[in-house]
């Protein structure tokens, strides 16, 4: 019996002792491309075009480490899964990590470690660490990962720091620091201009197509070469052939720009002897 009431009171006093303890905040990278107004871990380009990314540290719930404590020092590895997509460079760190104790960038990637001269730290629920800069240059998805500049425990090991030297490696990366972060990059490829004139002829060709029909019959005269092949329904068989082209254009800026999807199509065209055209895109009365 009195072991008993030694070990509870063991208990006890341990439950206390950690109820004391900070509560531990759930860190992880996050990537913004409009300054942190929304956050995503995958992102789309097209050839030619430039994306700036930013990398931020957040935590999951607030009055933890990073709005208590804050932030003194990072760093971290980047490594991509291929380079044909395009070039990844680094612009700058936040300001106020204003001491660059390691920078080197190659064609496979980035190495960066930052602190912070004064040491007061950096706090918020999402810190800013520094901005990245994706140049475009050909079809394809990039993979970027993330891991720990110094891979292992304790302070000696540590690029993630709060102003008392609290280690906060194991929090981002997992357990022994070997976790990774990651995102994506997707580029496609911009239509051709040849499409796009593609797509305004057919366009131009059945709007007046349209007009005349409503007109005083002269689309009668100038679609008919002559009163021999003149057919009741030449109007129709005109207007088909202009929207199947702009059908064929949108098909083609689809297929080459990655859409899924236009903000109209055609869903019928003239095919009953006594069906009219009234000129909303292939629609019959």
């Amino acid at each position: 019996m009195r072991n008993f009431i030694q070990c509870l009171a063991l208990v006890s006093s341990m439950i206390i002792v950690g109820s004391g303890r900070p509560a531990v905040a759930d860190l992880m990278l996050n990537f913004s491309t409009n300054n942190g107004g929304d956050f995503s871990n995958s992102f789309d380009a097209q050839v030619g075009s430039t994306l700036n990314i930013g990398v931020y540290l957040q935590q999951s719930a607030p009055d933890t480490v990073l709005t208590t404590d804050g932030l003194v020092s990072w760093g971290f590895d980047l490594t991509r899964t291929s380079v044909e997509t395009g070039s990844l460079l680094f612009l700058a760190p936040n300001a106020a990590f204003d001491i660059e104790n390691h920078k080197v960038t190659s064609s496979n990637g980035l190495q960066l470690e930052y602190a912070q001269n004064s040491g007061l730290g950096v706090n918020g629920n999402s810190i800013l660490l520094g901005s990245l800069q994706f140049n475009a240059v050909a079809e394809g998805t990039s993979l970027f990962t993330i891991n720990d500049r110094l891979i292992g425990s304790g302070l000696a090991n540590a690029s993630w720091n709060t102003p008392g030297l609290n280690n906060l490696d194991e929090q981002i990366f997992g357990n022994g620091a070997a976790g990774t972060h990651q995102f994506s990059v997707n580029v496609t490829a911009v239509p051709e201009p040849g499409t796009f004139i593609l797509l305004s002829v057919g366009v131009c060709l059945m709007l007046v197509l349209c007009k005349l029909s409503r007109g005083n019959g002269m689309a009668s005269r100038i679609v008919q070469p002559s009163a021999k092949t003149h057919s009741p329904f030449a109007h129709a068989n005109n207007i088909f052939a202009c929207a199947l082209l702009t059908q064929i254009a949108m098909r083609r800026i689809r297929k080459e720009a990655g859409f899924s999807c236009f903000p109209f199509h055609f869903n019928s065209y003239p095919r009953k002897p006594n069906a009219i055209f009234d000129g909303q895109f292939g629609r019959c009365r």
